[in-house]
């Protein structure tokens, strides 16, 4: 899984000294996989291949933006699908079947793709780079884990649960709802 954000980003963000580097690095990897597994997306070009069931006009992907589909085979016959068969909506992850509907049956269809909104972390959305610093200054800050709350004089402040509620705040918008 790539990073979201680069090494000097995150630098430029923490104002962390160069000794640091290789703890910054670990914390944008670990930050980078919380957003994209609280998220459910890939947010940099990946490559990806899912079952569905058929019975219907409309095949859901389960990442969009769909940048591009690779392959579509009926895994009951092993036939590939020419691309003049369907139509893709990139934005909302759909393929559509041209002509009928396709053809039932239970994890019968193959799909091949690349989603993501770029090739390269330059490409993801800013607030979702936000969301990364974010968490990564949030753990690089709170080096003790097993500390839950700390008070200086009239100063106080819980740690939070899971990630900090500004961090859901910037990515409630790419959060996909399974059903």
């Amino acid at each position: 899984m790539p990073d979201l954000v680069t090494l000097e980003e995150a630098k430029e963000y923490l104002q962390s000294p160069v000794e640091d580097d290789p703890l910054v690095s670990r914390l944008i990897s670990r930050a980078s996989a919380a957003v994209e597994r609280y998220t459910g997306r890939v947010f940099i070009h990946t490559d990806l291949a899912e079952r569905h069931d058929g019975g219907s006009h409309l095949l859901f992907l389960r990442q969009r933006p769909v940048v591009a589909v690779t392959r579509v085979t009926d895994l009951s016959t092993g036939i590939t699908l020419a691309a003049d068969e369907y139509t893709l909506d990139g934005l909302a992850g759909l393929l559509i079947r041209n002509v009928g509907e396709w053809d039932r049956g239970l994890r019968r269809w193959e799909v091949q793709y690349t989603a993501g909104f770029g090739p390269t972390e330059a490409d993801v959305p800013g607030d979702v780079k936000q969301a990364v610093l974010h968490l990564v200054a949030a753990w690089y800050h709170r080096r003790d884990p097993g500390v839950t709350a700390e008070r200086i004089g009239d100063y106080s402040r819980d740690a939070e649960p899971g990630l900090p509620s500004q961090v859901r705040e910037l990515l409630a918008p790419y959060v996909e709802v399974v059903v």
